[in-house]
Parts: C-alpha cells; structure tokens; sequence
C-alpha cells in the first residue's frame, strides 16, 4: 500500500467531514436480529435492524461503531451508505460472525410425488441455497435442471444474422422438444470462445423438424468471437422436463412454487433454504474512513434480462454484493462474500486507499474483486488507486457466470495484489489492464505478487490466462506468482498471457506449469520483460509469440524452461533477433531428451537439466550443483506464496460447467 502521505498528495486534502479516529469521541451501537421492536442499541436491548443502528451512529458526530450480533441479518434493499457514514465501523463480534443476506427463507415445504419438495414463494426463484448443519456453505448452492445431464450439446450449423448479432441457433434435430412446458423460462447457454451467450428460448421458437431454435434475444455483435457458431457447445437450462436429479430445483411461475429434489439424508426440518431476492447488499457512495470487519455477506440474485446476456469480456458489466465509489479510506478485514448470483466486491468511481485483507470471496455467480473503471480518465481525482488485496481467498467462481475473474483491474494504478490463493475459474485469474492497442491507459504501476493461481479454465472457456495483461501498463511488475494447471478449450490456456498492446511490464520469478497452450505468450506488446521465472509443461509449446511489430516487443532472459512434449517455440517467430524481440540467457531441458530449436538470434543460452529436486510434487529448488547459474538465473522458491498462516484450501464443491472433455 502506499504511503499515506503520498495517497494525500494524490488525492488532496482531507475532506471536511473527517474526524481523527484517535481523538474523536466513539459511541457503539448493537443490533441482533432477534431483538425486539423497543430496542435502544446497547448490547442488552439492542436495535433489531442495521438500519437503525446506522441512524444512531449518523445522529452522533464522532467515530461509531455499529456491531452486529450473531445471527442473520435479513435485507430487503442494500445497505446504502454516504458521506454521513464516514468515520464509521460495522463489525460482527469475535465470537460468531454474523450473516447480511439478502435472501428470504423458503418454508412450508411439503412432501410431493416421488419425494420430491414443494413449497410455495412469494417471488420468483433464480438461485436455491440450501444449507444444512456441518455442510461448507460453498456447497449450498443448487441448480436449475440441464440438458444434457453431462456435457454438452454441439451446434449443428451457421445461420445467419440479424444485423446485429446471432439470435438464432441450428441443432440436431430432436433435440429441443416443442411440447415442453413454460418454454419462455427455458434459456440457452452458448460457449463461445472466451464469453458465454445467455439467451432465453422464444416461446413457440422450436422447429421440430428442421432443428432451428429461435431465441428471445441475440448476441452482442457478428464477429466471430461473439457469434452461434457450429462447432461450439451448449447447455439447455431450467426445462422442466430435465428435473431428475437430487439437488436439482425448479420454479414453477404458474404455481408460484419451487419445487426441490432432496439430496439423500436431507429433511425438511434440519435445512435451511435461502432464495436471494436483491442482487446487491451494501452500496458505498462518498464514504471516508470506513471498516468492515468479521462479517459475511450471502445470498444476492441474478435474473436473466428479458432478451438475455451476452458481454465482450470478463463479465465486468454485472453487479457485486458490495460496492464502492468515490470513497476513500476504507478497510475490509476477515469479511466473507459468499453465494452470490454475480460479483463480490467492486472498487470503482475514483476511490482509493482500500485495504481488503484476510477475506473469503467464495461460491461467487461470477467474480470475486473488480477494481477500476472500464474507461481512461484523464481527471487523476476520477481514477481508482491504491486498493490492496493480501491474504485473501478467491475460490468457485463463475457458477452462473463462466467467464467471469478473479480479480479484475481495470483502468486502476498503483494497485497491491499480493499474498492471495485464487482458485476454480472458468476463465482468468487475475486480468489488470483495460485498453486494447496503445491507447491511453489508466492501469499502470500495479503490484502483482506471491499469489497462487492454480485450477483455471478447467475446459470450459478459451483464450486465457492465469494472470492475463492488456494495453500500456508502465510500471506493473508481477513476480513470486505460483500458476498451474491452466486448461482451455481450444487455444490460448495461458501461464502469463500478454495481450494486445501489453506494454512497459515486467514478469519475473514466476513459476507457470502445466498449461494447455503455453506458460508464457505475448500476442502483441512493446517493451515487456520476461526474467527469471521457471516456466514449463506446456502442451502446445512452452514459449509463444503471436504478431511481429517494428519495435522491441519483449526480452526472455535467465528463465529456466522446461517441458516433456511439444516445441520450445509455438506461432510467430519472424522479424529481426535483437531488435524486435530479444531472447537469449536461457536453460533449456526437454525431459525426454529431444534437442529443443531455440529461438532465432538466442544467444547465451544452454540446454541442460537445471537439476530440480522433484517436478511431480512441485518442487522445484535446485542444489549447488545446478547449472542454472551458467546463464545468470537466480534460484527462489514459492513456498510462501499464497494466503499466509492459514492452511491451504481444499474445499471440494460441484463443478458449475461442463469441461470440454466429459462425455
């Protein structure tokens, strides 16, 4: 993080509203949701709703705290804050964290045909989470039925367009069944190359006969990443035909009901059901010197729009739980995100100074951390900076939202991502930068480190990276990163991906292996720097380089690479060794023995085995007797990469999408 007397040059003096903590007198507000009506907000009679609390402490000038007792805290709109609710804390207690949520219980189940559940709701069920006693909360999460119950569909052919996008699809015909009931609930999930289409079924839109399927809405654009194409896969979602299996729901709109398939060993009376209603929780605008802290945040909703979805990229265009803007100051410690139908937590609007640390953001519908703007500013009072995100767990994302991040950055600079474990994605890692080409851009100087990135892409999508750069980004080092198991589709299962117009970046002592594509690729940039990392295992090559440019695009340099199949070099090569790209200081080894082709004008390097003590339990120290030394390489080790003092993550939950090689 930066310093704060640099944080206060950067974004100028310090608002009038602002109190010093040490010296501002403090006041504490208890609030239990199992309190009465009469409540006054001290610990023994305490307000019943964090709403008053929060009125309590914005009628005493001072710094407040506002503590909310155990239990669940029921929302029906977000929590919205503004400048009256600078200089404030809202905490759980030590003892038991207390659950915000924007669900509504589901209650009254009965018993129907089969064994089945029913019962009735008073609003429309997207997400059904059901959590039961000794059961991790990241297994909560139901499903609505899916055709086909494993793998998926393939397109059958092209059609054409509409203009402005693809709103039709060609199956095989027999497919889809025109007698199916409530067909306008009925939506279509298309894999494209790095997004997913969700477009809902147009009622009567299913030709029996010749297979075409008419959808409600169309996708964003005809070019060739955006289109329903053949050869690509789709799920068929919520046909009330398909329910079968325990765990599955479905939301009867003519009965106002849901009905649920218990898992074995469920009962009624040991559950609790949980529908989200709201699709945000808390709303920051303008706030100064703020704390969270030992609080969870659960249940918030996704509803399909009428016409569907389908976004260019990441899926930065849908709402988080919590969300911060224009405000300064803010510190979120130990705070659980979790259960969401989208993101978990958006820093955008030119805020700065935020510290989020020791956090879980896990089961997200899409994301976990979105951090920036998705536009350059040139006003610096309008840009996001100085967000910090250390020792914090980002894990099962993409359930709704198979393209979705980890962590995006945006148009962000002077960023600290360090110390994290980010985990089972469908697509990117970590994604900082927001321009293509060289255009101005607003994500520069940022900090990316000791984090560990590993079970991303998993076969879904394509074009990824575990960490993945766009656009002009002088300053942003990423170095002491642990990213494995990097699986695409098709192409582009990345370690470290530098894409269009990455620029002024520098990766070093990086460990990247086990990738479908490469551990390292720059499609095109200028100016990166590659050195030092250990980088290997890659399937269709271990060091790629897509489009020539007349300037120096990088410099690979005292890496250690090392593969069993495959080339050295993958794609485009061409141009002038030392002026368009500079390789050379390397050690080589293919397991198997097989003399590698080095890169035109490679120049210092050797092939040899650098000596690691065991590659198939990851480790990858070197002795005395190493050779890696001969080309300048210094050796280090990633033991401490990732959360700090906790141990590591294993939670195991039910894979949200089909990879491309289940059957």
């Amino acid at each position: 993080m930066l310093p704060f007397a640099l944080f206060a040059f950067i974004a100028g003096p310090i608002p009038s509203g602002y109190h010093d903590t040490e010296t501002a007198k403090e006041r504490v507000w208890f609030v239990s949701p199992s309190a009465g009506a009469s409540g006054i907000g001290t610990k023994t009679k305490p307000f019943r709703s964090i709403q008053q609390g929060l009125e309590a402490a914005r009628n005493n000038p001072g710094h407040d705290t506002v503590v909310l007792l155990p239990g669940t805290h029921s929302l029906s709109a977000p929590i919205r804050l503004n400048g009256s609710d600078s200089n404030l804390t809202l905490r759980g207690e030590a003892d038991k964290r207390p659950v915000i949520s924007g669900g509504i219980a589901v209650q009254n189940w009965r018993t129907v045909e089969n064994g089945w559940w029913a019962a009735k709701v008073s609003t429309p069920v997207q997400q059904l989470y059901i959590h039961a006693a000794g059961q991790p909360d990241v297994n909560a999460r139901r499903f609505r039925p899916r055709l086909p119950k494993s793998g998926a569909y393939t397109i059958a052919g092209n059609l054409p367009t509409n203009g402005s996008g693809h709103d039709a699809l060609q199956s095989q015909p027999g497919t889809f069944n025109s007698e199916w009931h409530n067909q306008a609930d009925i939506q279509v999930n298309i894999f494209q190359i790095w997004t997913m289409a969700k477009l809902p079924l147009q009622p009567g839109g299913i030709d029996s006969k010749s297979g075409r399927i008419q959808l409600a809405g169309s996708t964003h654009g005809t070019v060739n990443y955006a289109n329903i194409a053949a050869g690509r896969r789709y799920i068929i979602e919520n046909v009330w035909e398909a329910l079968s299996d325990p765990g599955e729901f479905y939301y009867d709109r003519n009965g106002s009901e849901v009905i649920y398939i218990p898992k074995p060993g469920e009962k009624q009376t040991k559950v609790t059901a949980i529908a989200p209603v709201i699709n945000q929780l808390l709303i920051a605008h303008d706030v100064r010197n703020l704390k969270l802290e030992n609080l969870a945040f659960a249940h918030t909703v996704y509803s399909l729009p009428a016409k569907g979805d389908n976004f260019p990229q990441a899926e930065i265009h849908l709402p988080a739980a919590l969300t911060f803007t224009d405000s300064n100051r803010i510190e979120i410690v130990d705070v659980e995100v979790r259960n969401t139908g989208a993101w978990a937590l958006d820093v955008t609007d030119g805020s700065s100074d935020v510290s989020i640390s020791k956090c879980k953001f896990v089961d997200l519908g899409a994301g976990g951390i979105k951090v920036g703007e998705t536009s350059y500013r040139a006003d610096s009072l309008k840009q996001t900076y100085g967000v910090t995100i250390q020792d914090t767990l980002i894990a099962h994302g993409g359930r709704v939202h198979p393209a979705a991040v980890g962590i995006w950055l945006g148009h962000a600079h002077h960023n600290v991502i360090d110390h994290n474990d980010i985990t089972d994605f469908y697509y990117t890692a970590i994604s900082p930068g927001w321009s293509w080409g060289y255009e101005p851009s607003g994500a520069h100087h940022n900090e990316i480190s000791w984090n560990r990135i590993t079970n991303i892409g998993q076969s879904v999508l394509s074009d990824m990276g575990g960490i993945y750069t766009l656009g002009v980004s002088p300053g942003t080092v990423l170095h002491h990163n642990w990213i494995s198991d990097i699986q695409s589709v098709d192409y582009g299962g990345w370690g470290i991906y530098f894409d269009e117009g990455s620029t002024g970046i520098i990766a070093e002592n990086n460990i990247a292996v086990r990738t479908t594509s490469a551990p390292f690729h720059q499609h095109y940039g200028k100016e990166n720097v590659v050195r030092n990392n250990i980088l290997g295992f890659g399937i269709e090559a271990q060091l790629m380089r897509t489009r020539p440019e007349p300037h120096l695009s990088f410099t690979i340099e005292r890496n250690v690479v090392i593969w069993s199949d495959g080339p050295l070099l993958g794609s485009n090569w061409s141009g002038e060794p030392g002026k368009n790209f500079m390789v050379g200081k390397n050690i080589y080894w293919n397991t198997k023995g097989v003399t590698p082709k080095l890169a035109p004008g490679d120049t210092g390097s050797i092939v040899a085995d650098p000596g690691f003590r065991n590659v198939s339990k990851d480790d990858f120290r070197v002795d005395v007797t190493s050779p890696v030394s001969k080309v300048g390489f210094v050796p280090f080790t990633l033991d401490t990469a990732g959360r700090r003092n906790v141990k590591r993550y294993g939670t195991v939950v039910r894979r949200a999408w089909p990879s491309s090689r289940e059957k």
